[in-house]
């Protein structure tokens, strides 16, 4: 069984998690926003990310496939939790090392209206591991998957 401290271990410390509801064309647009510098900045869960390394920003998402099958519905809405860090001072989601006018717009993320959390990232994974069948095993492929 998972302790405690081992889920303490595993999660890395941060500013908190934001909760939000967005229609599948943001999810997509922060998809995009993830894969848009040569190294990605993030992990994901709930979804499967295959993006082409060598196309231009915000082109390169090639398919979003969701855990529990199926592809991204564009029209349907999804509740998201981010990281703290991720978002600006102004509730945008933006990339971290990109500079210069071929970057990435930030997706203002306040229309959505995101509510930051009173639980840590640890007690949430803990409510995760809850609520699946024991033992919980990760997926035995990566979720943000470089393709030619």
């Amino acid at each position: 069984p998972v302790t405690a401290g081992a889920v303490k271990a595993a999660v890395a410390a941060e500013s908190g998690v934001i909760l939000l509801k967005v229609p599948g064309t943001v999810v997509r647009g922060i998809a995009e926003l993830l894969v848009a510098d040569s190294l990605t900045c993030c992990e994901v869960a709930g979804m499967e990310i295959r993006y082409a390394a060598r196309a231009r920003p915000l082109q390169r998402v090639r398919e979003l496939t969701l855990a529990a099958g199926g592809r991204l519905d564009e029209q349907r809405v999804y509740s998201l939790a981010l990281s703290g860090q991720l978002l600006l001072a102004d509730s945008t989601l933006g990339t971290t090392s990109c500079a210069g006018p071929r970057c990435p717009r930030p997706i203002p993320l306040a229309a959505y209206s995101p509510q930051q959390t009173e639980r840590s990232p640890v007690e949430l994974v803990a409510e995760y591991l809850r609520r699946h069948r024991q033992p919980v095993t990760p997926p035995d492929a990566a979720r943000i998957i470089p393709v030619p």
